[in-house]
């Protein structure tokens, strides 16, 4: 019987145990100073959640840091894009799923935080051309070439071959065929180029302009018949 009573008096001890403690008791102790000062900001979360949806989703044919070359020869690594446009203005096409910074680029569908916080960390990793010791020398059409494959490759055809993915979308070799290459000029400074209904309104600057004209004229064609 005292055997029985001590195995009841233990079980419910343990269970006392368990369930004792007023609440000042069981809150806990606060954090230190220390502690406090390695908690992530909101800033720094978002920045954080960007890097790892870099490393899963582009780092196989993009450099996504701050050195490095992109495992894909026509992807430009993440760094450099500073350089060729406001990467805040990736935010209309990453929504509507048009980007596509190479042949090779899935078409993803990301959610307005997804991209929130995918650009957040590509603020983070921009350098000046002149400090990126790995980014290659290209001339005006290989900056154009560039432009065209990040931001209009989506809908256009922007080489000497193949169909526009948009059918509306005309193909940068046909460019000529309705007016000479440089009439682009004036309409992509003010943003009022509307190529087709779901051309993005872009806002270049001259040497993007520059470097877009300049590509597109080498990829012109004879008019077909």
């Amino acid at each position: 019987m005292k055997t029985r009573l001590q195995q009841i008096a233990t079980a419910v001890g343990l269970g006392t145990l368990a369930a004792c403690g007023t609440a000042g008791e069981m809150e806990e102790p606060p954090a230190s100073a220390e502690a406090k000062a390695v908690q992530p900001t909101p800033e720094s979360e978002l920045v954080g959640q960007g890097e790892a949806m870099a490393e899963s989703l582009c780092a196989g044919c993009h450099a996504v840091g701050l050195s490095g070359e992109s495992p894909h020869p026509d992807a430009i690594p993440f760094r450099r894009l500073a350089s060729l446009y406001p990467v805040e203005t990736l935010a209309e096409p990453l929504a509507e799923g048009i980007v596509v910074g190479h042949p090779d680029m899935p078409e993803w569908a990301f959610e307005p935080e997804q991209i929130d916080a995918l650009l957040a960390y590509l603020q983070t990793v921009q350098v000046p051309a002149e400090a990126d010791e790995t980014a290659p020398i290209v001339d005006l059409a290989g900056e154009g070439q560039a432009l065209a494959e990040s931001l209009c490759a989506g809908c256009h055809a922007i080489g000497l071959e193949g169909e526009s993915p948009n059918s509306e979308a005309m193909p940068f070799r046909q460019v000529s065929w309705s007016y000479p290459v440089e009439a682009l000029a004036q309409p992509l400074a003010e943003g009022t180029l509307v190529a087709h209904p779901r051309m993005p309104q872009w806002d270049f600057e001259p040497q993007q302009i520059d470097a877009l004209l300049a590509y597109m004229e080498t990829v012109q064609v004879p008019e077909e018949g």
